[in-house]
């Protein structure tokens, strides 16, 4: 298994097994590298200190999406379809845990997905909501998956 890492200055690839390690890069520099590698360590870790094979991981951050691998199966999550993800910092979005074998779920921006929203997506459009704040002319739009 692998993870791919995307970002404004660069990409890389990381083996997990049989060790981490770095298989190519371009445009990054050693320190955003280790910075990198520290993280996927970590993450590693705390799944295999928990007995927990990795059932769950991003596998790469684009401009477009997020790549997720569940369970054998790989996704892909667009921005436009998931418009919760696109400002998240990468800390955010790979901190992703697997609940209940089915829901997908990301603490730092609060968001849970079932499998089957991710494998169906049209049998659960986005539903957008203005609350208007008597306070203030501008609203807030607030995005939920049902």
């Amino acid at each position: 298994m692998h993870v791919h890492v995307t970002s404004e200055d660069g990409e890389a690839k990381f083996w997990l097994e049989p060790i981490l390690s770095l298989s190519v890069y371009h445009g990054l520099n050693s320190k955003k590298l280790k910075e990198i590698q520290t993280i996927i360590e970590a993450r590693k870790k705390k799944s295999l200190k928990h007995g927990k094979s990795i059932l769950v991981s991003v596998e790469n951050i684009t401009p477009h999406g997020i790549w997720l691998f569940v369970r054998e199966k790989e996704y892909f999550l667009s921005y436009q379809d998931y418009p919760y993800f696109q400002d998240q910092t990468f800390n955010s979005i790979q901190n992703v845990q697997l609940l209940h074998g089915y829901q997908l779920y990301w603490p730092e921006p609060d968001v849970d997905l079932e499998i089957d929203n991710v494998e169906n997506p049209t049998k659960y459009p986005l539903k957008s909501k203005s609350i208007s704040h008597p306070a203030s002319q501008s609203g807030r739009r607030t995005a939920t998956h049902h």
